[in-house]
This record gives C-alpha cells, sequence and structure tokens, in this order.
C-alpha cells in the first residue's frame, strides 16, 4: 500500500512504504498508528524540498540498514561522499539549507549526515572572510580591530610550565576564554547555595540575571528578596530565563513559575524586569496540542543553570526550588570576573531576543507571552524560527571567540582559566559537542605514556553512547558516580515514572558488562547513596599525574542524548594552577564520593531482573527523552 505524504503547501507525493520508512518521523508514526490512507502532514517541509529528500530516499531505499546507535558513534568524514550523493547535493545555498532542515525535521540521518559533509567541504581551507562572504556574515569587527586582536594574541612570549596547560591547551582554540584571578569559591551543600543567592540578591545594584529551567511555585522568599531589591535600588534590572513549557506549567493550586514572576512584571514594568520564556521549535502546531503538560517536556527544554549578581556568577546544574535548596545534592561554583559575567549575561540575553517575553495581564497573576516582532513564534514557523535563532547565536558565539581569545603561549604557571561552552543542537549550535570530544581524545593521549585518572558524575545513568565508548576506550582510568535508586528524583514519583530508576539501573548494569567484556578493571561506577537525599550532580575532574585535580567541567548537561541533541545546555570548563582551587576541588570530588558505595554487578542484575519486561520497551524512549 502507498504512502501519500502531504508538503507544506498540500501537495501530495505517493511514496513507497520503504521510501517514507527511511524517516525515522514517519516510521514511527506508521508504527503507532499503522498503514493509513490519509496524507500524512509534513508541515515543515514545502513541495520542492520535498521532492528532493524523496528523490534520495528512493535512490537509497535498498541501502543496508544503520543501527542508530552505532550511527551516531561513527567518526565523521567529510571525505566519502559517493557520486551520485555529491552530485545531488549541487544545489544553491538556500536548497542546501532547506535539505538540512528537513532532514532534521523528518528525522533521515543519512541524508543529514550528507548535507553537513556538504557544509563542511565548503568551508575547508577558507579563511573566516571567506567564509562570512560566501554565507553574507557580517563581521562584528572593522580591520583595525581585527589587526589589533591579532596583535595583541601574538606579542605575548611567555610559554605553558603548568602540565594541565599544557595537556589542555587544544581546548582554547576556537573558544572564548578567561584569565580569572580572584578566587574561585566552590560551594558544597545547598543550603549554602541558597544563602549564596540570597546573598547575591540583597548585594546587587545594577544586575540581577537568573537563568534556570524553572523557578519552583513555592519559592515566594526569593520572588520577595527580589522584590525588595528592585524597590531598594531604583537602577538595579532584573532578567529571567526560563523554560517556556516547564515554567508555565502549574501545580494543583494552579502556580507555576511564570504566576509567581508576573507581579514583578506589573509591579517594576518591562524596561526592569525581563522575563524570558524559551519554547522549543521541536514542539509546534498539533504536536504542541496533543501533548499534555510535563510530557511535552520530553521535546526539549531551556536548561542551563547560571546565577548573576553585578560581576558574579554562580554557575550550576542546580534550580531554583526549595529541594535544590535543602537536600538534592548538585555543584556550585561563584566566579568573580566581569568579563566572564558579561559572556554569561550576554548570552542569557542572546537566548532571550528569540524566547517569548512575559507581560502582565489585566488580573493579578495573569501573564500573556509575546515574541519579538523581528522573530518567527517556534510554534508556528519551527523551520523559519530555527534559522533565525541559529544567526543570533552564532553571531554571539564568533563575536566572543574573537573578543577572549587566548593564545596557550600566553598561558603562565598559575593561571586559572574559564572556558565557557554551549550546546543547542536543535539551533544547530554543537560547541560544547566538539570540545567534549576533543577533552575525551586529550586524556586519551596523556594517558598513553602517563597516569591519569577522572571521575565523571551525573544525575542519571543515561550516558550519550559516544560518552560510553569514549570512557570505554579511554587509556586513562574512570570512576563513573550516579544516583542510586534511592537517590534519583523519580524515586518517589508515582505512575510510570516510579519506574524509571529501574531503567537506568538496567542501562547501568549494561555498561559493566562491556567494562568486564574490555578487561577494564580500572572503570568503577559509583552510586550516591545518602538517606533522605537526592542527588543531581553533575560534571568532570581530571587528575593528570598528580593527587589533586587540574581541570573540573560544571553546568547543567547530563551528559545524556538530550542534552546532546534536545535541551539548551551550557558547562564550564576550568583549567586550574591554583592549589588552593585544585585542593578545594578534590575536598568536593571526595565529599561527594564519601556518600557513594561502588555498584554491585550482581545487585544490578537482581533490579534488572526485578523490573517489569514491558519496561524494556520503553528503554530506547528513556534513553532520549529522560
Amino acid at each position: 500500500m502507498a504512502i501519500i505524504l502531504k508538503s507544506s503547501n498540500d501537495e501530495d507525493f505517493e511514496v513507497s512504504p520503504e521510501v517514507a520508512k527511511q524517516s525515522i518521523l514517519i516510521q514511527n508514526l506508521l508504527d503507532d498508528i499503522g498503514t493509513t490512507s490519509d496524507p500524512i502532514p509534513l508541515p515543515n517541509v514545502n513541495s520542492k524540498v520535498l521532492k528532493k529528500v524523496i528523490e534520495y530516499c528512493e535512490h537509497h531505499q535498498h541501502d543496508p540498514p544503520i543501527i542508530k546507535d552505532e550511527y551516531d558513534d561513527v567518526p565523521r568524514r567529510s571525505d566519502d561522499i559517493s557520486p551520485w550523493d555529491e552530485q545531488f547535493m549541487k544545489v544553491d545555498q538556500e536548497m542546501l539549507f532547506e535539505i538540512l532542515l528537513a532532514s532534521n525535521y523528518m528525522d533521515i540521518k543519512p541524508l543529514l549526515d550528507l548535507g553537513c559533509k556538504t557544509v563542511a567541504n565548503m568551508i575547508r581551507g577558507k579563511t573566516a572572510e571567506e567564509i562570512r562572504t560566501m554565507f553574507n556574515i557580517k563581521a562584528d569587527f572593522n580591520e583595525e580591530e581585527l589587526a589589533q586582536i591579532k596583535r595583541e594574541n601574538e606579542q605575548t612570549t611567555a610559554q605553558i610550565r603548568q602540565p594541565g596547560a599544557k595537556v589542555f591547551a587544544p581546548l582554547l582554540e576556537n573558544r572564548p576564554a578567561f584569565r580569572i584571578t580572584k578566587p574561585i569559591s566552590v560551594i558544597r551543600e545547598p543550603q549554602q547555595f541558597y544563602k549564596q543567592l540570597l546573598c547575591g540578591i540583597r548585594q546587587a545594584r545594577q544586575r540581577i540575571c537568573l537563568s534556570s529551567l524553572y523557578v519552583g511555585s513555592e519559592e515566594t522568599e526569593l520572588v520577595s528578596e527580589l522584590d525588595q531589591a528592585l524597590q531598594r535600588n531604583p537602577n538595579l534590572h532584573l532578567s529571567v530565563l526560563l523554560d517556556c513549557l516547564r515554567g508555565t506549567r502549574t501545580d494543583a493550586q494552579g502556580m507555576s513559575s511564570a504566576t509567581l514572576l508576573v507581579p514583578l512584571v506589573a509591579k517594576y514594568g518591562a524596561e526592569r524586569v525581563q522575563i524570558y520564556m524559551y519554547h522549543t521549535p521541536a514542539l509546534s502546531g498539533l504536536s504542541k496540542q496533543a501533548w499534555p503538560q510535563r510530557y511535552n517536556e520530553a521535546f526539549g527544554l531551556q536548561h542551563i543553570k547560571a546565577y548573576i549578581f553585578d560581576d558574579k556568577t554562580i554557575v550550576s546544574g542546580a534550580n531554583l526550588s526549595r529541594d535544590y535548596f535543602t537536600n538534592r545534592q548538585d555543584r556550585y561554583m561563584q566566579i568573580d570576573s566581569r568579563q566572564f559575567t558579561n559572556y554569561f549575561a550576554g548570552l542569557v540575553h542572546t537566548i532571550g531576543q528569540f524566547s517569548f517575553h512575559m507581560r502582565a495581564g489585566d488580573r493579578v497573576a495573569s501573564y500573556r507571552l509575546e515574541m519579538p516582532d523581528e522573530m518567527a513564534d517556534p510554534t508556528q514557523e519551527p523551520r523559519v524560527f530555527v534559522r533565525e535563532a541559529n544567526e543570533r547565536m552564532a553571531l554571539f558565539l564568533e563575536k566572543a571567540e574573537i573578543e577572549h581569545a587566548m593564545a596557550a603561549s600566553n598561558v603562565g604557571v598559575s593561571d586559572t582559566l574559564v572556558i565557557p561552552t554551549v550546546q543547542m543542537r536543535q539551533l544547530g549550535i554543537t560547541q560544547d559537542e566538539a570540545h567534549m570530544s576533543e577533552f575525551f581524545h586529550l586524556i586519551h593521549k596523556f594517558a598513553q605514556s602517563h597516569e591519569c585518572r577522572s571521575l565523571m558524575a551525573s544525575a542519571y545513568f543515561n550516558f550519550s553512547d559516544q560518552y560510553k565508548r569514549s570512557i570505554l576506550d579511554s587509556a586513562s582510568r574512570w570512576d563513573v558516580l550516579v544516583a542510586s535508586p534511592q537517590a534519583n528524583g523519580f524515586y518517589t514519583a508515582k505512575g510510570i515514572s516510579q519506574f524509571i530508576p529501574n531503567m537506568y539501573s538496567i542501562i547501568e548494569h549494561e555498561f559493566l558488562h562491556a567494562v568486564k567484556a574490555q578487561g577494564r578493571e580500572d572503570i568503577s561506577v559509583q552510586e550516591y547513596v545518602r538517606p533522605g537525599w537526592t542527588f543531581h550532580g553533575k560534571g568532570v575532574w581530571c587528575y593528570l599525574n598528580q593527587q589533586r585535580p587540574q581541570l573540573t567541567m560544571i553546568g547543567s548537561p547530563n551528559y545524556g542524548y538530550r542534552s546532546i541533541y534536545r535541551d539548551l545546555e551550557a558547562q564550564v570548563t576550568i583549567i586550574s594552577g591554583c592549589s588552593q582551587l585544585q585542593d578545594d576541588l578534590h575536598r568536593e570530588a571526595l565529599s561527594l564520593l564519601s556518600h557513594s558505595k561502588a555498584a554491585d554487578q550482581k545487585e544490578l542484575r537482581q533490579r534488572a531482573r526485578n523490573s517489569p519486561l514491558w519496561l524494556y520497551g520503553l528503554k530506547p524512549f528513556i534513553m532520549k527523552k529522560m
């Protein structure tokens, strides 16, 4: 039975099931509803582009199937394009971009990969100026400013003498980097984190900028402190970036982050209080109407956590709600640097450019959300939104890379460097993904001839396939710290969510089986166990030939599939030449490990056996949605 595909301009295309099912989007739909004679609408793909996509799928319909998990781990090359594919991609830039968007929307991995390879080949060997000309990108600096930046980077003659800086110097390339001269404060407990938040609010005189997934609807004290700070300081400005889906989800009393914050907008006006609500472009049209609250968050979220008070930034993975202030363990570091803080504030406001803005309604606690006039609505025009959001983020990152470029030769023996990276794959931004790949490569290379051990933590044992493979293949010793079932945030959940800790145990058991199969006795899994507490910490500590870590990563990513492919994420890499900071990082790691125990494969096997069989069927969904 033929499958009918309907383009965005209502033109029907009849294709065979084999051709249609090369799109994972369509395959999943047919698996759910069975064969159908009704046209399948593709509202994000016009006729001209759909015709090209079908041409590709018809040519490749007899290719050997690609297993998705394996496909994601294949090292990317751009010199292996077949003659037919090369000829197929000889299109103008507008069509090339449309093919990339369509293949991403329809989830046709080989076509998306082909498009990316084509772009990579187009820019290979070209200068930044040539690339700007090719894609009509406006430069942020004139020739004199660019020449001055280049001279400043070349003038230094200092050499890297610190082992950590030597090993990790390649991480500085093509990324903004900041030299931190004031001590970085490592906060250890959630109660201290909350006190530091309140202290920051009370001391702020110019700006408060908060980026979180949501604000707990019970956080009236926190909002009251913000209100008092705005009242005391007429020059103070407040900006808050939240996820739209999570921030508007209501509790049993009808309260949400939005209803909690909108009185500040009503009282002080949009000039002083800006509430940004980012909405994923992956949930639009009928899909948005069909998926209920809570479950719709699986499509993508604003997940970046940073809390700014004048020139200080607290980088964390913690949200702004009561459990994160009491008995939900996370990580938190305060960095005192105007340049670094300006970068993060700029990141928040750039995302705010393509987010909904909250406006006060006529009634108490009522609000409306408005998209800036110059931006497409992600729920109505997702393809246009992605293009426009990508343009704004690319310009922001390019400017940051130029303004804060740091030559490896300009790093001293006791310097502490901070490298922020972001990941927004739904918007075409993969900076952190590339950064992590380079990091794994560097420590593997170092560990082949030196002692090296690393600790990687996540709230959930759901690392992406590429990260699991990087750990298994690394020459470094690895310890992995995750939540035990009792310390998992879903442990006391109701309904189907209560089985999520079981699923993580199944994945954990499979990983340890792979560790044993490779004979890796130097890889262990530790489970965080602390009565009455849950675990939400994430990050990396890396020890190079020393008893103290020379590098740490901290931020919002859980290093899972959705951290790479669905959510907006940001993390900070700190390369420390300061012995005091290294001591503090080491004590932080020891403190977390003091509440952990080694995972037992026998116990994990028993947990897996006690799990309902149907749970295995949900494994692909949980691995890529949670």
